[in-house]
């Protein structure tokens, strides 16, 4: 006669060879479309046209450019400091922007928050240490200009969104409001002219500008677009504002390798998380099973 007893059996799970399958398989076309997104990055990088500028910071204030002299000075005039700048015969003044709030030793230092003097020049496939040397023996010939940022300078793009607020034109909101500052350039030209560029402003961000854009839509409006006369990136007009900025600018979206992507993108992100899913669910620990028997 038997009693009845309880049996416990511990029974594994099979093994997972589906896991495994979707694993190797997700990791294949992950590795495929990541391929097929690097030839896409390539192309578009060998068709748009990006130069590498490079750029030397000048700290002397007086030297020869293009057999002329070269003389930066601070001077006053009706009581107003301002940065005097002499190019052979020509010489022009600029507006303080920002107020040196330390009394450093030497002119760059006191205003280099927002004044640079900078040699640039194309350095496609040199390393910058070349692009010295070459600058260094004359093999290179370099542009010089001037580059300033005055906080304030233009009229804002973004409509204010607290109407009854009213900031002050201090140095704390000058270094906030991006989007009103404007960039000026003086170029030393070999004829002796110092040649002004047309002044620009700080370009907006991709995301600031697509959240105008999906608002606009929202509310039936007619859709905006970027400011006239923005700095473009790759350009040296964007370099030499990113040398008196304090802080880069965020990035856009019209001009990045990524837009022409297409299906490959996601692809790969997909591919990759589903190998990741899968592997997790391919090594999890075996359950136990209680079985109960007469």
């Amino acid at each position: 006669m038997t009693t009845d007893t309880e049996n416990i059996a511990r029974s594994k799970r099979p093994r997972r060879p589906l896991h495994w399958v979707i694993v190797v398989v997700s990791f294949v076309f992950m590795l495929i479309s990541m391929y097929l997104l690097a030839g896409r990055i390539e192309r578009y990088n060998k068709a748009i046209d990006h130069p590498a500028i490079a750029f030397i910071d000048l700290t002397t204030t007086a030297f020869a450019f293009n057999n002329l002299a070269v003389e930066l000075s601070e001077i006053k005039i009706d009581d107003e400091q301002k940065i005097h700048v002499r190019y052979g015969e020509t010489t022009i003044d600029l507006d303080i922007a920002i107020s040196p709030r330390y009394q450093l030793p030497t002119l760059f230092d006191r205003h280099s928050d927002w004044m640079k003097l900078l040699y640039f020049a194309d350095r496609s496939g040199m390393t910058f240490r070349e692009f010295r040397e070459g600058i260094a023996d004359a093999t290179i010939e370099p542009r010089m200009i001037i580059v300033t940022r005055t906080p304030f300078g233009f009229e804002p793009v973004k409509e204010k969104r607290f109407e009854n607020i009213e900031t002050e034109k201090n140095w704390g909101w000058g270094e906030v409001m991006r989007d009103q500052w404007r960039f000026d350039f003086y170029e030393f030209m070999p004829d002796g002219q110092l040649l002004q560029h047309e002044p620009l402003r700080f370009p907006e961000s991709g995301k600031s500008l697509l959240r105008r854009q999906n608002y606009a839509k929202l509310k039936g409006e007619q859709i905006p677009q970027r400011g006239e006369g923005e700095i473009e990136e790759y350009t040296w007009q964007f370099g030499a504002a990113l040398s008196v900025s304090p802080r880069a600018p965020a990035v856009t979206f019209e001009k990045q390798a990524l837009r022409g992507s297409g299906w490959t993108l996601p692809a790969s992100a997909g591919g990759f998380l589903l190998m990741v899913v899968a592997f997790f669910f391919a090594i999890a620990p075996t359950r136990t099973q209680q079985e109960t028997g007469a």
